[in-house]
């Protein structure tokens, strides 16, 4: 239903499938969004403020820059359209591992504390 959202908006036809392509590229990530704001509650509520911060500036901040900065200079336009699901992956990635590490973590202390 790309096409029929975007064409809400505006009519012309190159805008709507530049848009089209535009909301399918960032919807393709969502499910990851959910995930990493997951992520970043459970590294505050484990008072992990080191992760917590890095998921909260990573995903808009930090990394969806650095992620633009190569796709422009790749990729050109379309690199500016795939620079947030880009970004999205790699901050789900991000979150993961600072997870695994996180729980690694917890099992040694317990391992330890018998």
């Amino acid at each position: 239903m790309a096409p029929q959202i975007t064409g809400l908006f505006m009519h012309d036809p190159t805008i709507i499938k530049q848009g089209t392509t535009i909301l399918r590229c960032l919807l393709i990530t969502t499910p990851l969004i959910g995930v990493i704001l997951v992520f970043t509650t459970v590294f505050q509520s484990a008072n992990k403020a080191v992760s917590a911060f890095l998921m909260s500036i990573t995903r808009q901040g930090v990394l969806l820059w650095l992620v633009l900065a190569v796709t422009v200079n790749v990729w050109g336009y379309n690199g500016i359209i795939w620079a947030q699901p880009l970004a999205d992956v790699l901050t789900f990635a991000l979150g993961w591992s600072l997870y695994l590490h996180m729980k690694k973590s917890n099992n040694d202390n317990k391992i330890e504390n018998k």
